[in-house]
């Protein structure tokens, strides 16, 4: 019989990767199955084309390359799992590791709501995507796909499990970030701070604030996968590191 977590874990990596569909934008596509997602924005930025496998088979893998070559845009795979296994059907295809990175949850226990924290607007997030900009050093464009009018609680096309979070301080935003919720899960992307604001506890603070919103809402694990800069301050507020996912991509996508 399989262990919770051995049940668990994959779960979880299938709703981190159902939640990319986030960032699909008007000319991609999503898809989302056990063991494999993949979210291609179609667009050129290596970001916001990915793919995840974690399902105990090269072929999701090379099903994962067709797709990347049938879009004609730079992307990256994560693998995860037993698709760790199978690592050597990317590199026979020219592709290289570029990276680990850490896939981390938490679960939610209510909290005091927070004020200070507010959905955002479409005027919120454009708010939002500068400072994603900054903090990330994303072009426009890139910050278009990792904060789409989706998000926001006044769009006409608003999507019901996405939104767009602010702590605002003497009527300025701080900083931000987006959920995304995938059955019980909230998936947590984008949070920036812009840098001239940074290390003053705005992040800590908006993080808290707004999983205790989504506590009501009936989340009961925050998923995210962390930046470097990032990880330290998931980890103080008792976020785990599930595993950490090994990225691949092509040397003339990522050394450019």
């Amino acid at each position: 019989m399989m262990s919770q977590a051995g049940v668990e874990i994959p779960r979880r990596r299938d709703a981190l990767a159902a939640s990319g569909r986030l960032w699909k934008g008007p000319r991609g596509r999503h898809l989302a199955e056990p063991g494999f997602a993949m979210t291609l924005s179609c667009e050129q930025t290596v970001d916001y084309n990915v793919a995840i496998c974690h399902a105990p088979a090269a072929e999701v893998i090379r099903r994962a390359l067709a797709e990347v070559d049938d879009s004609g845009s730079p992307a990256l795979i994560m693998l995860a799992g037993a698709a760790l296994g199978a690592a050597r059907t990317l590199s026979d295809a020219g592709w290289v590791p570029v990276g680990t990175v850490p896939f981390m949850s938490l679960s939610i226990s209510s909290g005091g709501l927070d004020g200070s924290v507010r959905r955002l607007d479409l005027a919120g997030l454009t708010v939002l995507r500068s400072h994603v900009e900054e903090a990330f050093g994303l072009p426009p464009l890139g910050a278009r796909l990792a904060v789409p009018d989706s998000a926001a609680i006044d769009a006409h096309d608003a999507d019901p499990a996405f939104a767009g979070w602010g702590l605002y301080q003497d009527d300025q935003m701080v900083a931000g970030l987006e959920t995304v919720f995938v059955n019980d899960n909230v998936c947590i992307w984008s949070m920036a701070t812009p840098p001239g604001l940074q290390h003053r506890g705005y992040g800590r603070r908006l993080l808290t604030g707004v999983l205790a919103q989504c506590s009501i809402q009936g989340a009961e694990t925050c998923l995210l996968i962390a930046s470097t800069p990032g990880e330290p301050l998931y980890l103080s507020m008792g976020f785990a590191v599930v595993e950490y996912w090994q990225v691949w991509s092509r040397p003339r996508w990522v050394l450019a």
